[in-house]
């Protein structure tokens, strides 16, 4: 994949059918135009570093592919099918304070609701399920926290539960939302560990971040997104000055175009 000129994503010809693709998708928030004509694909065993200036539309996007914003129009597609059709294939990490931290749930009930779309909502969890809680406890480092309650952890460890309860969830894309802000540096690495293995097994995952060097080091592929799309591609092809320059000062022509229109 290249950059364009115009921001577009250039895929190879060999490239292989993208695990999520975007086309021209425009999203409304009461009045406000958030999203306008996004358009990009990520493929499977890729992370995409997902960049922008606060307000950019970063978490509406997330939202929007999880189905739950609606989008005035565009089209999504999970392997093929709609956001409707792959709902079970997603998995969604939202930033930490629009979590309520405060349910009287442990760490072992929080991770097997991931499986609810295996279980169903009357069945008891069957052996697999409970082996399923387990690995992703063990993979995340949380297995000994397993009784505790959410809300006695530190930020970081209620993280990796979040990311144990995506991983026990066995789906082909993982969407994370600043998943790494103000957690503690064990909690990172873990969380980095985790990803990479989950990338190299064959998974999608979208992780925005306002952290450029992480994107930097973890991602494979960047999305600059500022309400449209200002590039994507390589991450070392994203992440160079020209763009940057682009794309964190269009916000301030923005606020300034907002002004004039009062």
């Amino acid at each position: 994949m290249n950059v364009a000129a115009d921001g577009a994503q250039e895929q190879s010809s060999d490239a292989a059918s993208p695990s999520l693709a975007v086309e021209d998708l425009f999203v409304d928030r009461g009045e406000v135009q958030v999203l306008n004509g996004v358009t990009f694909s990520a493929n499977s065993s890729r992370i995409m570093g997902v960049i922008g200036p606060n307000g950019a539309g970063k978490s509406t996007l997330f939202n929007t592919l999880t189905g739950l914003i609606p989008a005035r129009d565009g089209r999504v597609r999970i392997n093929g099918k709609s956001i409707g059709e792959s709902r079970g294939q997603v998995a969604f990490v939202p930033q930490r304070q629009n979590i309520n931290w405060d349910l009287p749930m442990t760490v072992w009930d929080m991770v097997m609701l991931g499986r609810t779309r295996q279980i169903g909502w009357i069945r008891r969890p069957g052996s697999a399920d409970k082996q399923a809680v387990e690995d992703a406890l063990n993979q995340v480092w949380m297995w000994d926290r397993r009784d505790a309650l959410i809300a006695e952890l530190s930020g970081g460890q209620q993280q990796r539960v979040f990311v144990a309860r995506a991983l026990a969830q066995d789906v082909q894309v993982l969407i994370l939302d600043e998943a790494f802000r103000g957690v503690d540096f064990t909690s990172q690495e873990v969380m980095t560990l985790v990803l990479q293995e989950m990338r190299d097994g064959g998974k999608t995952i979208l992780l925005a971040s306002h952290n450029i060097s992480y994107i930097r080091r973890l991602t494979d592929d960047c999305l600059c997104l500022n309400r449209s799309v200002i590039a994507c591609g390589l991450t070392s092809e994203v992440l160079v000055p020209e763009v940057m320059d682009e794309l964190y000062r269009s916000v301030d022509i923005y606020r300034a175009y907002e002004s004039e229109q009062r």
